[in-house]
């Protein structure tokens, strides 16, 4: 994208939000979500929901940059997912980039920032551990932050291995559970389809409610947000896109509460705030 075309696209960005929100009120409601559904495939199938664990689900089937997907659409609580992806390097390392910094770093830094401002404003402390989960190549967020926030310490992991003192591998340090006032991430959530374990582990990362528990901010999109036509929910690599219901269901069995869902034209997608409100064991 050349630099005068990089400008325009920024100023018209500031009307993302708006966009948004007459796009979802148009095409986000259960008379389209039905017509949708009849359209796409009405066919059922015995899949098991990673949300509610219920045994039946819709075959949907998009197709994006001219290559069919297949997706799988809870009948109990509407989630769509696909399990093609897994939680391990290996497969990982095919979609993201972990080796340089990428287009997610602005709106990564951005989310981190609304982090912290909810960490503190719901604390007497100055002083706050704070975690970019998912990081990828953008580990110069947390450098960034730390620089501009030096009272508080900002920690960053993924799945591959990193040399750093600030940096850990994901799911296998079980030294910082128990450890963060905050998480965050952007564009992370919707890759994730161990979803109950990841969602869990999160919660372990948060300290122990009788400590404060914690916050987390995350973008990502959602049939919350998106209507079935959004580019977002199709993609390939979008395992995790959560119903109403199913991300309710989610936060219920995990221990958090959903406060609030922001627009804001410096992130791509819609972002989510929640409060830890129980322990995970």
């Amino acid at each position: 994208m050349n630099a005068s075309l990089n400008k325009v696209t920024h100023k018209l960005s500031v009307f993302r939000p708006s966009y948004w929100t007459v796009r979802k009120a148009a095409l986000n409601n259960q008379t389209v979500q039905n017509l949708w559904l009849n359209e796409k495939s009405r066919e059922v199938v015995e899949r098991e929901c990673p949300v509610c664990s219920n045994q039946s689900a819709y075959v949907i089937h998009f197709e994006f940059d001219e290559t069919p997907i297949t997706k799988f659409r809870c009948r109990k609580c509407g989630h769509l997912f696909s399990n093609n992806l897994k939680a391990d390097l290996a497969t990982a390392s095919k979609l993201f980039n972990y080796e340089g910094e990428n287009l997610q770093k602005q709106g990564q830094e951005f989310v981190v920032e609304q982090l912290y401002q909810l960490v503190a404003e719901n604390s007497t402390q100055k002083q706050f551990d704070l975690l970019d989960f998912g990081v990828g190549g953008n580990f110069g967020t947390v450098e960034s932050m730390r620089m501009k926030y030096p009272a508080s310490r900002f920690y960053a992991c993924d799945l591959y291995e990193r040399e750093n003192e600030f940096y850990f591998q994901t799911y296998q340090d079980q030294s910082k559970l128990g450890f963060f006032d905050g998480v965050s991430s952007n564009a992370v959530i919707e890759h994730l389809d161990n979803t109950m374990e990841a969602w869990t582990y999160l919660n372990r990362l948060l300290k122990p409610v009788q400590l404060g528990g914690g916050f987390m901010v995350h973008a990502f999109p959602s049939q919350v947000n998106e209507d079935p036509f959004h580019w977002a929910i199709k993609i390939y690599s979008h395992e995790c896109l959560f119903s109403k219901k199913s991300l309710r269901t989610i936060c219920e069995k995990t221990g958090f509460e959903l406060l609030s869902i922001k627009y804001f034209h410096q992130v791509q997608h819609p972002v989510f705030f929640f409060k830890k409100v129980l322990d995970c064991e």
